[in-house]
């Protein structure tokens, strides 16, 4: 198979609407839980970390599933790929909530 049909097979992959969905849908859900326990009222600028969290969700699971090509390689490999995953898909939505938060005011 040619490096073409590779990224073709990868990019069009069935799982990748499910990651993506998944993956925004978990720090929404985080977010939202945090809101309600701060006791922050729902108007119309939370909307933007509400956003940007699930961009950044997105963005996380999208190198999470980039990485999947490499998880069938070995053993060692699959415990390095999945751990390289979750630090990208944390890093993606840590950067994603504080520069939402930071442009409503909440991070300080």
């Amino acid at each position: 198979m040619t490096q073409q049909n590779d990224l073709q097979q990868l990019l069009y992959s069935r799982f990748l609407g499910i990651r993506l969905m998944v993956g925004a849908t978990i720090p929404v859900t985080l977010l939202n839980l945090f809101l309600l326990i701060k006791g922050i009222k729902y108007e119309d600028y939370v909307f933007v970390p509400m956003t940007t969290v699930a961009i950044g969700g997105a963005l996380g699971a999208i190198s999470f599933h980039v990485l999947d090509y490499m998880r069938t390689r070995g053993s060692w490999n699959k415990a390095v790929v999945y751990t390289a995953g979750v630090i990208m898909y944390a890093l993606a939505v840590w950067v994603s909530l504080v520069g939402g938060l930071s442009v409503i005011g909440l991070w300080d």
